[in-house]
């Protein structure tokens, strides 16, 4: 852990629950901060823009830049920029992540769209759902932000992005073409030009076994799984996966900076 000079910090589950902030969390940035390293927030969950999460990180006292923050969703939008310059996309979103991409100038559409792009849509009705199934049906070229099933709350987990995903998948038979947030490679290449680092120079830090610590073992970075969000001790016990750091919370790895 000495060598890491990058945490990437996932936030659902990791950093806070709804909007109660994790026990120790702020300390933790504290002492990163202190230790002349740096931390970026590496969230999968697309339901709102880079700027929201900005808000919402100030709001609880963390105080963050623009390069402390990536989502699957800006993933998704350095993708597009490289792959698909100037096509006419639909996005099955919310109105915060629409903006985000409207700014970074993807060209949004309702009709006869060349991609369609498939996110953690909180606002999501029937009729946005009808279309993306129709246009998936007609051959669009499908992208989804994340592959998460569930997204953890106060309440408990609730559908996410994973579980349209399968929904749309019983009605077209497609699955995406490709998929990037973690444990992809579309997220790990956007680090790697963030920040220029790679390898066990970089930690990894999340709740969750089949994204955040599958996309700390694909791409060479330390894994440190926190007990705080989607996986409890029964759970990494029964999946056989073995990360390099677990604790209880981001809280316990203080020591180890």
């Amino acid at each position: 852990m000495k060598g890491v000079e990058l945490f990437l910090l996932d936030l659902d589950g990791t950093i806070y629950l709804g909007n109660q902030m994790i026990r120790g969390a702020g300390e933790f940035l504290q002492k990163v901060k202190q230790a002349g390293k740096r931390y970026c927030f590496l969230t999968n969950n697309s339901s709102r823009s880079s700027s929201d999460y900005l808000k919402k990180l100030s709001s609880l006292g963390i105080d963050a830049g623009p390069d402390e923050v990536l989502t699957s969703g800006y993933a998704a939008i350095r993708y597009l920029k490289a792959a698909f310059p100037s096509s006419r996309v639909f996005l099955m979103g919310t109105r915060s992540l629409k903006r985000e991409f409207a700014e970074e100038g993807i060209r949004l559409v309702e009709e006869s769209p060349e991609v369609v792009v498939v996110s953690y849509d909180t606002e999501l009705d029937y009729e946005k759902l009808c279309q993306t199934c129709l246009f998936l049906r007609q051959g669009a070229f499908y992208v989804c932000t994340h592959p998460d099933l569930n997204c953890p709350s106060q309440r408990g987990s609730l559908p996410d992005a994973g579980s349209f995903m399968a929904l749309i998948q019983k009605s077209t038979g497609r699955l995406p073409d490709i998929i990037c947030g973690k444990p992809y490679p579309a997220m790990a290449q956007a680090v790697r030009d963030k920040f220029g680092l790679s390898g066990k120079k970089v930690a990894m830090v999340g709740d969750r076994l089949m994204t955040d610590i599958a996309f700390a073992k694909e791409n060479g970075f330390v894994s440190v799984l926190v007990l705080s969000g989607e996986t409890d001790r029964k759970a990494l016990e029964e999946s056989g996966v073995e990360p390099d750091f677990v604790f209880s919370s981001v809280r316990e790895i203080i020591p180890r900076i």
